[in-house]
């Protein structure tokens, strides 16, 4: 009775960076509310309001409008990474001993002896 082998296929995929958008969100409201603090502190103060309140809603608008922004931002700069990507073949490993010598980086075959350690060199005496 014939035994069928399975082939070891291989996979085409693309790999690419990505900017984490959250991050960008966070720093366009930083950025809103580092704005208010300036306008609540340069801009003339008035008898209904205090600069306190005035800083209150100026920080809430402008941190709202600042992570907007700043998700557009984010965005944009993922359309831009997509032009740089990376073709990657994928294969697949059969068990997880060969997958922890693949992370490591290590091009281990187990059938082959492992090489020796490198020998201590002798001091280099100069000639007299």
């Amino acid at each position: 009775m014939p035994t069928e082998q399975t082939q070891p296929f291989a996979l085409d995929a693309t790999r690419r960076t990505a900017p984490r958008i959250l991050a960008f969100v966070v720093l366009g409201a930083v950025l809103g509310i580092v704005v208010a603090l300036v306008c609540a502190v340069v801009a003339p103060g008035s008898e209904e309001y205090t600069r306190v309140s005035a800083f209150g809603y100026l920080a809430m608008l402008f941190a709202m409008v600042g992570a907007g922004l700043g998700g557009i931002a984010g965005l944009v700069i993922d359309r831009v990474s997509r032009t740089r990507t990376e073709a990657v073949r994928l294969r697949p490993v059969e068990d997880s001993e060969e997958a922890d010598d693949d992370a490591a980086g290590a091009d281990v075959n187990p059938a082959e002896p492992a090489a020796e350690a490198p020998q201590p060199r002798e001091p280099h005496t100069p000639a007299s």
